[in-house]
């Protein structure tokens, strides 16, 4: 059909539809210009197609819809709602990435909400929703899907829950392809999950929820726990991911306002990485109520030799190689086999370096009961930091414990932190006490040392180090 023709059929087409849908004339009422506010008219034309039932297509604009409020969907009659960006040749979020056109929608204003904040059973396609502190909120809510969609936010606004996706107390949510975007900051989460307070008889946690196929550039995720977990929760999946100007752990999982978590089964990341940014690991949890039971690590890495933080059972990492045990560990109980051994709680059956099969064990044993809190002497601490504290022979460290259990403190305002704990019984050289994963670290010399006050000063180098103690070789009785 000649192109003239094909333009003369749709302009009829869209007539007829004109005539015959008040959602269609609301959507032609809006501008696109990237000038003139769209927030009236895009709410109107959703809370019609949530009246109507089906879809609502929103037509390519000129620039950008601008709106400066969330678009509300109220449940239950926005459930079933999908709202699609109509087709525009060229119209991406990024030059470099080769996603499908999407349809702008643009924040204009320094507005501590989301653009959507969504009802369960919606769907969300060709979209790039360009929000300030957030992009999208969905709260107590299942099956919520995003299909080649975009969402970004500006980095450190200081304003509460800065991402520009947040997902409180939902189940079934699911992402496929698009990006998660933070403007100017390689701290600010791409994603935040919470557990908060219910509002309607709901669990206070997340589940079911798989994001894949997505590039994101920004801080690392976060699964923040605000109020004491009831339920199961888990069944987490990231699959091929690429996360850009990355700052903190890929995934790190905290409590606030004194929670606690609960029940937590199966994450699972699948070709998970990093670029241009530090190295991270892939998983961190912060609290001691917290162990995830079953997590899956298939060709995922921040780039970092500590993979994981915290307490996790079932811990299994195929680091891309089935034929040799290179790099991999597998953990049954209390038992670790890897390429170096059989691991028996600390004690460890191995090659020694002289080839002999020999019974190693730590040549420090970690110090116990580590406590951290506020002190009286001033300081420029502020926020939530955690600690740990390893026994090593010396500043440089070239024999060293298991880390100690990590603890974490809340400081409201600028202050320091007092760290205590019950020295070592190896007679260590003395001690290194890291903050905040690895990047801030102070060494504490003498074997019987028990406490250090951080002020929130910079210091180092505990560095990049694996949580696997130093080994001797144990004396073996002599059989007859």
């Amino acid at each position: 059909m000649p192109r003239q023709a094909e333009f003369i059929l749709a302009r009829a087409l869209i007539a007829i539809l004109l005539s015959t849908s008040s959602v269609f004339a609301q959507v032609s009422a809006l501008k696109g210009d990237g000038v003139t506010d769209d927030t009236v008219a895009l709410s109107n034309a959703i809370a019609t197609t949530c009246a109507k039932g089906g879809s609502l297509w929103l037509p390519p604009p000129s620039v950008a819809y601008k709106v400066t409020r969330t678009l509300p969907t109220p449940g239950p009659q926005c459930m079933g709602l999908h709202v699609i960006g109509g087709n525009s040749a060229g119209r991406q979020q990024l030059d470099q990435f080769s996603f499908a056109p999407m349809v702008p929608i643009q924040m204009d204003a320094q507005f501590a909400g989301p653009i959507f904040e969504l009802t369960s059973y919606i769907t969300l396609e060709n979209l790039d929703i360009k929000g300030y502190n957030q992009a999208v909120y969905i709260r107590d809510t299942i099956d919520v899907s995003f299909r080649n969609v975009c969402m970004s936010a500006i980095g450190n606004t200081g304003m509460r829950d800065n991402t520009p996706l947040k997902i409180t107390n939902s189940f079934w949510m699911w992402f496929k392809g698009g990006c998660l975007m933070i403007n100017g900051s390689g701290t600010t989460p791409i994603v935040i999950m919470s557990g908060e307070e219910s509002m309607n008889g709901e669990a206070p946690l997340d589940g079911l929820i798989t994001i894949e196929d997505v590039v994101a550039a920004g801080g690392g995720m976060k699964y923040i726990q605000r109020v004491t977990q009831w339920g199961t929760a888990g069944n987490l999946v990231f699959r091929n991911i690429t996360i850009e100007d990355i700052q903190t752990d890929i995934l790190s999982m905290t409590t606030e306002n004194g929670a606690r978590f609960g029940e937590f089964e199966a994450i699972t990341f699948d070709h998970v990485t990093t670029t241009d940014g530090v190295p991270v690991a892939v998983l961190s949890t912060h609290d001691p109520s917290l162990t995830v039971k079953g997590l899956f690590l298939n060709q995922s890495t921040g780039q970092s030799s500590v993979k994981v933080r915290g307490n996790v059972l079932g811990f299994f990492d195929t680091n891309g190689t089935f034929d040799y045990m290179s790099g991999n560990s597998i953990t049954l109980g209390n038992v670790t086999i890897d390429s170096s051994g059989i691991t028996f709680g600390t004690t460890k059956l191995g090659l020694a370096p002289n080839g002999v099969l020999s019974v190693m064990v730590p040549l420090y044993q970690p110090p116990s009961n580590i406590r951290v809190a506020p002190s009286t002497q001033p300081g420029l601490l502020t926020g939530t930091h955690s600690y740990f504290v390893v026994a090593v022979d010396g500043v440089d460290a070239a024999q060293y414990s298991a880390f100690s259990p990590v603890v974490e403190i809340t400081l409201s305002q600028s202050a320091s932190a007092t760290i205590t704990w019950t020295p070592s019984p190896s007679n260590p050289g003395g001690y290194y006490i890291v903050r905040d994963g690895q990047y801030q670290s102070f060494y504490v010399p003498g074997a019987g040392s028990n406490s250090f006050i951080d002020i929130g000063g910079t210091s180092c180098c505990w560095g990049e180090r694996p949580n696997t103690p130093s080994l001797v070789i144990q004396p073996a009785a002599t059989q007859k």
